[in-house]
């Protein structure tokens, strides 16, 4: 049905942008260009790598401070033993 949006469904965004990494590293083989392509697209992604300039994407502010963001919670939820607190 085109008039359901479940972008709030917290369960099926989560499941969807996961096959969508999952399918974006298949194809790119690295994980932050699939990352990368959540902002980009594929198709976005895959240009600007056929230009030869892998690096472009980190110009985009609002791309940075998304793979930033992620990479923060991927250090933290690896790590997490580095980061407990002590009350």
């Amino acid at each position: 049905n085109d008039s359901i949006d479940e972008r709030s469904d917290a369960k099926k965004s989560t499941e969807a942008v996961c096959r969508y990494l999952n399918d974006s590293h298949d194809k790119f083989g690295k994980w932050i260009y699939a990352l990368a392509s959540l902002n980009y697209g594929t198709t976005g992604l895959e240009n600007i790598l056929k230009k030869g300039s892998s690096n472009e994407f980190f110009l985009n502010k609002e791309t940075t401070d998304y793979l930033f963001k992620l990479l923060f919670f991927k250090e933290i939820f690896e790590r997490s033993e580095l980061y407990e607190t002590r009350q």
